[in-house]
């Protein structure tokens, strides 16, 4: 029981400060509230603001001891984000003088649609060999695909490569949301090519 009211009176002590907050942005207009909030919260981030005879702890190092409320009890933000597979594939691509890569997009784009697959590199592979029975991957993607490479081999490579570019633009969005020190923030990536869960408490 002491464990518990010692975790719980952080949460108090941050709920306080932030009441405090709010009552300092409420003496401004109402489109500079926000800020004014948010710059009494910076304000007092590393001063003291709780006693415990023992130790004397920080806003800051409060905010680190509360509860943390998921989107079930604080509300937030819930998006899916979808990282555009084909233009990673143009991104990769040597295209210039090749007629079969934009069609082989527009076919695969057309077929994910309609059958809603998971897999796009799949299908675009699949697509791009129907119309290229002779179709050497290692010249289209120089960087991806060894040159040799069997149809497996090339397709595993491209798989490989496209996830570890969601997986970057998933770690440019968590360092990015970390700035901002939003509490318990859900970053995960999808099984359905290039999606990413955003979840935002508060």
């Amino acid at each position: 029981a002491l464990a518990c009211i010692y975790q719980l009176s952080f949460t108090f002590k941050t709920r306080s400060v932030e009441k405090k907050a709010a009552e300092y942005a409420a003496q401004f207009p109402v489109g500079q509230q926000s800020e004014a909030e948010q710059h009494y919260l910076d304000s007092v981030q590393n001063v003291g603001v709780y006693n415990l005879g023992f130790k004397k702890f920080t806003y800051k190092e409060c905010k680190e001891k509360e509860l943390n409320l998921g989107l079930d009890l604080k509300g937030g933000m819930n998006v899916t984000l979808q990282v555009s597979v084909p233009d990673i594939l143009r991104s990769m691509a040597t295209t210039e003088g090749n007629p079969y890569f934009e069609k082989a997009i527009h076919s695969t784009d057309s077929i994910v649609k309609a059958t809603k697959t998971n897999d796009y590199v799949d299908v675009f592979c699949q697509q791009y060999k129907e119309l290229d029975p002779n179709a050497d991957f290692s010249v289209v993607f120089r960087d991806q695909v060894k040159r040799g490479d069997s149809f497996d081999a090339a397709k595993a490579a491209l798989k490989q490569e496209v996830k570890a570019r969601v997986s970057s633009s998933t770690n440019v969005l968590r360092s990015r949301i970390d700035q901002f020190g939003v509490v318990a923030p859900n970053i995960q990536e999808l099984e359905k090519d290039g999606q990413i869960l955003l979840e935002l408490p508060g």
